[in-house]
């Protein structure tokens, strides 16, 4: 019964993805294809996240398709269905197990908006971690959780704050030593590199910098948000009177964990690790609840189970409708790319002022800028960003730049370099809602 009630979750959670257009936004696609062609992230272009999601996805990054990436989002997304199930089966009730399963794939089809992001991959490993420590001891088990929670924070260094609830769970030194281990292996790569200092500075001070400047929302749902609230309180109230202390203490910690990934921006992403753990948290509820009606408590999860399959539907179909344009699906950018491959503009640098860098993958040409994709608070950041850029303009000898007609909101600030081009390059073609300008 297990069984078959988690091949038909995979069933509809496939339908649910492929189903819809897959969003893959240029730090997914861009920034591996980067590393594909030789370069090192931090000194020869510009990021703020961790590298290894790069390095994992960089051998994809050929299929200009991109149909790879969606496939390894697909088989990512599969992995964590399972790793959930998985850790149902271990520590719930078969109500919990169903109950658990049905709130994983609506929550994860909602908050993540089919986007392929950071947190899909960072869940991935801390199932894995959750997995290990609910599993019977093996020789390497300390050894492979240190390395594990190591790759979370070469994703995202602040994925690390798991290592406090599993050294509290599992008081194994080797756990920290692994860790610290493969973290000194990765800090003597980029010194090898020349990129010691950069990657230090952008994945730490960067990003304190965009937490202090940078706290808005993208994603604003009042009733999903009252229900996880109300039912999390509840939640939170079983666990401190369950006798099983143990039992909660690792969906809870992970789950309070998750909140840091809201720290700057409330991304629709950014809510799948603390969704995910709430799932496993309420499974455990289930089963061991003693101090609420069970009845009530389930009830309550069944009315916001119906409400996630109602707001499903509803994105599902808004996904399909014409409200919503994956970001590699713009007939404008595919116009672009095929007249300056009818052009046949060689080796003469084009720069794109905008953040569509999949134009660059289709001439198969490097960008002529450090900074290739425009991040929220760069020029905020760098005291003299549109100066670098300018100079990099002059001096890699750009003849041609992409001009968009509507100016995106990322790049409105940047009057300098919109100036510089304006005086320095012509039309020379139009294309469906962008410009090719040229050096006269």
């Amino acid at each position: 019964m297990n069984l078959i009630f988690g091949f038909l979750l995979l069933i509809i959670q496939v339908i649910l993805i492929f189903g819809t257009g897959i969003v893959i936004y240029p730090e997914m696609y861009f920034l591996p294809w980067l590393v594909h062609k030789g370069l090192i992230p931090y000194r020869d272009f510009f990021d703020h996240h961790g590298f290894f999601l790069y390095y994992l996805l960089a051998p994809l990054t050929f299929d200009k398709s991109f149909l790879l990436l969606k496939f390894a989002y697909l088989f990512i997304q599969s992995v964590n269905l399972l790793l959930v199930l998985l850790i149902l089966k271990k520590i719930t009730n078969k109500i919990g197990y169903f109950t658990g399963g049905a709130l994983y794939v609506l929550i994860n089809f909602f908050v993540m908006e089919n986007i392929i992001w950071y947190e899909a991959y960072i869940v991935t490993l801390y199932l894995f971690v959750y997995l290990l420590l609910i599993v019977k001891k093996f020789k390497y088990k300390p050894h492979l959780l240190g390395f594990l929670i190591a790759l979370c924070s070469f994703i995202k260094p602040v994925a690390a704050i798991i290592l406090l609830p599993v050294l509290i769970f599992n008081k194994n030194l080797r756990i920290i030593l692994f860790f610290l281990l493969s973290w000194i292996a990765v800090l003597i790569y980029f010194l090898s590199k020349g990129s010691l200092i950069q990657f230090l500075e952008y994945n730490f001070t960067y990003n304190w910098f965009i937490n202090k400047e940078l706290v808005f929302s993208y994603s604003y749902w009042p009733k999903y948000t009252f229900f996880v609230i109300i039912i999390s309180v509840i939640t939170f109230y079983i666990s401190s009177k369950s006798k099983k202390i143990k039992v909660f203490f690792l969906p809870v910690t992970f789950f309070l964990c998750s909140l840091i990934f809201l720290q700057s921006t409330y991304f629709s992403a950014h809510f799948l690790p603390l969704s995910i753990f709430f799932t496993v948290m309420v499974a455990c509820a289930i089963k061991y609840n003693r101090s609420i009606n069970k009845y009530l408590y389930l009830g309550l999860v069944l009315i916001f189970v119906i409400y996630l399959l109602k707001i499903d539907i509803q994105q599902y179909l808004k996904f399909n409708s014409p409200q919503r344009i994956p970001w590699l699906e713009d007939k404008k950018i595919n116009s672009v790319i095929n007249g300056l491959q009818k052009l046949n503009i060689g080796d003469k640098k084009i720069y794109i002022f905008d953040n569509h860098p999949e134009i660059y993958m289709a001439l198969n040409q490097l960008p002529p800028t450090y900074f290739p994709v425009k991040f929220l608070v760069d020029n905020k950041y760098f005291y003299n960003y549109e100066e670098r850029i300018i100079d990099e303009l002059k001096n890699n000898n750009v003849f041609y730049v992409i001009f968009p007609e509507e100016i995106s909101w990322e790049y409105k600030d940047l009057k300098k370099i919109e100036k510089y081009i304006h005086e320095k390059y012509a039309l020379l073609k139009n294309f469906e809602g962008y410009q090719l300008l040229a050096r006269p």
